[in-house]
């Protein structure tokens, strides 16, 4: 899960990039047709949006990755610390 979230986190990364790149090139639209420009807008539009949503879920999963990952250490030596109390010599 933690490897999903790091690779959830570098496409949002990219899907953003992306968008900021491409986005200074509507400004000037190559062709006259609005329709055309109305569809490039709208697919930055969304290429920004996914790139946020894939962004966050990346970061939600890797976060709670390592807050499984915690807890399970913690049982481990929590387990280890009971054994030792309970040893009598």
């Amino acid at each position: 899960m933690k490897v999903t979230g790091i690779i959830l986190i570098v496409v949002g990364i990219l899907a953003m990039a992306y968008n900021g790149l491409a986005a200074p090139s509507f400004e000037y639209p190559q062709t006259g047709d609005a329709a055309y420009d109305t569809g490039y807008a709208i697919g930055l539009f969304a290429i920004g949006i996914v790139g946020l949503l894939l962004l966050i879920i990346g970061i939600v999963l890797f976060r709670k990755a390592e807050r499984r990952e915690r807890q399970r250490q913690s049982k481990y030596y929590d387990y280890e610390a009971e054994r030792r109390n309970q040893r009598t010599y």
